[in-house]
């Protein structure tokens, strides 16, 4: 999200724009404010690709990602925040190959953000987008 000053009029990519506006997509971007031009590029994580908004899900119930991360040695997993080791006997936790399409929610009730690690257990990315399981 883009933290803007009301003292000026702004165009990202010849658009105008106001406070608060959101980029969600990779790509170069042209930020114009009066006389003052930034350029700058933004990327996406993997995580927020296949999450890339807030869901609420039922306990245990099957969800479907916003695209396929196509990459079988990685690890998909949902889970509370700040965590750095899963276990997929906690029922706070749940996983997915990487190259699955979908995935069940935990089944505890909470809030949780998607991560995905590679094949020694790395951290990768962690989604900005939160699943919510009632």
């Amino acid at each position: 999200m883009l933290e803007l000053s009301a003292d000026y009029s702004y165009t990202l990519n010849g658009k105008a724009i106001e406070n608060g506006y959101e980029i969600s997509t990779a790509g170069t971007w042209t930020l114009k404010a009066e006389s003052e031009t930034i350029v700058f590029t933004t990327s996406v994580t993997e995580a927020n690709q296949i999450l890339d908004t807030d869901i609420t899900v039922g306990s245990g119930e099957e969800f479907h990602f916003s695209s396929v991360l196509s990459d079988g040695t990685k690890t998909i997993w949902l889970a509370p925040s700040g965590l750095s080791a899963f276990d997929e006997k906690d029922p706070t936790m749940s996983k997915a190959a990487g190259d699955s399409s979908s995935m069940k929610a935990p089944i505890q009730p909470g809030k949780y953000i998607l991560t995905i690690v590679d094949s020694k257990g790395g951290i990768l990315s962690q989604s900005d987008a939160f699943v919510t399981v009632e």
